[in-house]
């Protein structure tokens, strides 16, 4: 779960998570997600923050993501679907990646994948690598509630991965470290937010030089 004092929330970087009217029906569409995007920058112009495009912006499954961070930290949203995730990954990530994933139960297999890739997201975007880049170079390892993994060059970074709905995932990760984000969602149907209670998968980085 999402949580933050109200002390440290002022300090602490935000995120909404726009919800569309109604619920996805599975397969869901991007259809509605632009709308549903500019009812969100109304939202926020009102608070007085600007929208922008950049590495704190996503989209997937109806949803629309946005983290305020001046840092510049990375976002992605992803919506998992049934696919062959073993192949995907032997095509997509690094030989060890795969190997574990494929170790996983088949049930678990897709979600291990979308939870891979949208960490990879986010922290291409937050260190400026296009996707190919990120896929390959951005190398993380799930387990026990723990992110672990390196990515290029020896900055320390900080990252976070979600489960807003049961198909939903959401990464967040910080090149230079940082506070956890303050969660909100914003529902499209009455125009109000609330705090997130969201179940956090997993957290987890490194100090300069290391693992952690």
């Amino acid at each position: 779960m999402i949580a933050g004092t109200a002390r440290t929330r002022t300090a602490r970087p935000r995120l909404w998570l726009a919800v569309p009217p109604r619920a996805p029906a599975p397969p869901p569409r991007r259809l509605g997600e632009r709308a549903l995007r500019a009812r969100l920058v109304a939202h926020l112009a009102g608070r007085g923050i600007a929208l922008r495009r950049g590495p704190g912006v996503s989209h997937a499954g109806g949803h629309v993501g946005y983290l305020h961070d001046p840092a510049g930290a990375g976002l992605d949203l992803e919506w998992i679907r049934p696919r062959d995730a073993v192949a995907l990954a032997r095509r997509a990530y690094s030989p060890a990646e795969a190997r574990r994933l494929a170790a996983l139960p088949a049930a678990r297999q897709a979600a291990a994948f979308i939870e891979l890739w949208v960490l990879k997201e986010a922290a291409g975007k937050a260190l400026g690598l296009d996707l190919f880049a990120a896929l390959a170079r951005c190398r993380f390892e799930v387990s026990g509630g723990r992110i672990r993994g390196r990515v290029p060059g020896r900055r320390r970074w900080c990252a976070a991965l979600y489960a807003p709905r049961p198909l939903l995932r959401l990464a967040w990760f910080a090149p230079d470290g940082g506070p956890e984000p303050v969660a909100v969602e914003w529902s499209a149907a009455t125009g109000r937010e609330r705090p997130a209670r969201w179940h956090r998968i997993a957290t987890g980085g490194t100090r300069r030089g290391g693992p952690r």
